[in-house]
């Protein structure tokens, strides 16, 4: 069934990179409000992009509701020997433009009904 979501989930990666989530929560001990702000993210809809990439290995969570770098969030540091963050901003890229857009747009801004 996770292939279904594959895109989804390429999406949110490339999100991330975008956002260079990574590189925010590398030092570590930033709550995800201090993680949005610096990122210039909704902190809501942040929480809700870290933790569908938590689902997937990407970030983790702990007990206090911060994330933290796993070894696959490691590899989105822009500065990571064998660094993926560029291959995560192109293969959102162009091809995905409007839902890429539109995914950023949500992680910023968050939902409609919040503003």
């Amino acid at each position: 069934m996770r292939m279904l979501v594959g895109n989804q989930v390429q999406q949110a990666i490339h999100v991330a990179a975008r956002l260079r989530l990574a590189d925010l929560v590398a030092e570590g001990g930033k709550t995800t409000a201090e993680v949005a702000e610096a990122a210039g993210a909704h902190p809501d809809a942040l929480r809700r992009l870290f933790r569908t990439l938590a689902s997937f290995g990407v970030f983790a969570e702990d007990d206090a509701g911060n994330f933290r770098l796993t070894p696959a969030a490691s590899l989105l540091r822009a500065d990571a020997p064998g660094s993926l963050y560029a291959f995560a901003l192109w293969s959102g890229g162009d091809r995905y433009s409007a839902l890429a857009s539109s995914n950023t747009a949500f992680a910023r801004a968050g939902p409609r009904s919040s503003r």
